[in-house]
């Protein structure tokens, strides 16, 4: 009944993530922001030497001919073209710009989603991506998924340790419930986003509600048993057993005359005996 409950609970969540998901990219699309590499289209009424066609580089910058290098990444359309027509009076260019820009995208960025979702592998984009859309993109979590998400940047180098302050990680509850202002963040080309699986341990034998749980680091035999509804009446604390299996193991091996005060491992399973009283 609790892995039930458990999968019951993240499919729901993964349903409502998918659905607001939805919205939230729609809401996006209406106003889309200006990424590395889109091509935008500069129109200026009645000036078209002052009009042109231009592409944005990796750093989110594109050079205007009749101002220089102009910052665009990150900037709605309507950002850009109220940015343009104040450059152009500043500079004394033009007295009253009436600017108009198109924003092309194209796919042509990539972000890696692995771990606990229903369909890792590469999410492509254009323009920009936040972490909540790549979820939705990939399915959403699956039912092992943990409490957390690791967003790696595009210059992380894991065989030095390199770039190890810049992992952000995100609390994955919190995102999956909505909370964007708090959870959401952007992403950059070439992250990599990992969705941890939950530290889950089994509690078997007389519990009221044996199954698999979720704990956290530093969890007790007490407190992973207070999940399974605690010992049922005929129950026992003593005896208690684990069996563990470490890495490399071929098979568990059992740890007995297990204190209430021992801290379990995610994989472990808890075996309560039955009182002979």
């Amino acid at each position: 009944m609790a892995s039930r409950t458990i999968r019951w609970s993240i499919a729901a969540a993964v349903s409502a993530l998918v659905v607001a998901g939805v919205t939230a990219v729609q809401a996006r699309q209406a106003n889309p922001k200006i990424g590395p590499r889109d091509q935008i289209t500069v129109t200026v009424q009645n000036a078209p030497s002052l009009s042109g066609e231009y592409q944005v580089d990796a750093e989110g910058v594109f050079v205007y001919p009749p101002i220089g290098p102009i910052k665009a990444g990150g900037e709605t359309v309507r950002d850009l073209e109220v940015d343009l027509a104040k450059r152009l009076i500043a500079a004394d260019i033009h007295r009253s710009p009436h600017i108009t820009v198109e924003l092309k995208q194209t796919a042509n960025k990539a972000v890696t989603v692995s771990g606990a979702v229903q369909n890792p592998g590469r999410v492509t984009y254009s323009g920009e991506i936040t972490l909540f859309d790549a979820l939705v993109r990939v399915g959403g979590p699956t039912d092992v998924a943990g409490e957390d998400v690791l967003v790696i940047p595009a210059d992380d180098d894991a065989a030095t340790g390199a770039g190890a302050s810049d992992v952000r990680t995100v609390n994955l509850q919190q995102l999956m419930s909505g909370n964007l202002a708090k959870a959401d963040i952007d992403l950059h080309e070439g992250d990599r986003i990992i969705v941890q699986r939950a530290q889950l341990v089994t509690i078997t034998g007389y519990v009221n509600a044996p199954g698999a749980y979720m704990i956290k680091p530093g969890t007790t035999v007490q407190q992973a048993l207070a999940l399974a509804g605690d010992i049922s009446e005929k129950g026992t604390t003593r005896g208690l057993r684990i069996m563990r299996k470490a890495p490399g193991d071929a098979k568990p091996r059992e740890l007995k005359d297990v204190k209430l005060s021992d801290p379990v491992e995610p994989g472990d399973t808890i075996i309560v005996r039955k009182s002979i009283i």
